[in-house]
């Protein structure tokens, strides 16, 4: 089975910062501050998720394989 790549689209207004490494001098880190800010205030766990990839497809079923005979129950990579 292959599992590819899932990359699901960036919403209007967000600034997707995994694709490159931007110079340090492009990041607005007051404004970076301020979002940072007035998420934690409402404390919205979901701005702690690390990206909007679902991960790379061959880590995932190595992944799978690895525990699946590590801990001798079935793993699905999904």
């Amino acid at each position: 089975m292959e599992l590819p790549i899932v990359q699901t689209d960036v919403p209007p207004g967000f600034i997707d910062l995994g694709s490159g490494n931007p110079g340090l001098e492009m990041l607005p880190m007051e404004m970076i501050a301020h979002a940072a800010e007035r998420y934690f205030e409402v404390g919205d766990r979901h701005t702690l998720q690390y990206g909007a990839e679902q991960g790379n497809g061959l880590f995932l079923s190595a992944l799978a394989e690895f525990l699946s005979s590590k801990y001798g129950f079935s793993v699905a990579a999904d």
